[in-house]
């Protein structure tokens, strides 16, 4: 919660620090989000892992969100 707000105290003029900042955050709620909903990466002696796929369109997304202002602001 704390990151969250964080992120949305920067300013809109540095979405480089944004994005920098939220993707991360965001992989880490993935991540736990897996790690609560199963324990059978545990079993194997894995770590839980956001598929690649997702991951790529989390890029893609936060991309889009953070990349598009900047471009546009002409």
């Amino acid at each position: 919660e704390n990151a969250r707000e964080y992120i949305s105290g920067l300013s809109n003029q540095r979405n480089d620090i944004r994005f920098f900042c939220d993707f991360p955050l965001q992989m880490a709620e993935r991540t736990m989000k897996i790690a609560l909903s199963s324990q059978e990466w545990l079993a194997k002696g894995e770590a839980p892992k956001v598929p690649k796929t997702e991951t790529l369109l989390l890029l893609q997304k936060l991309g889009l969100l953070y990349a598009l202002p900047t471009l546009w602001k002409d």
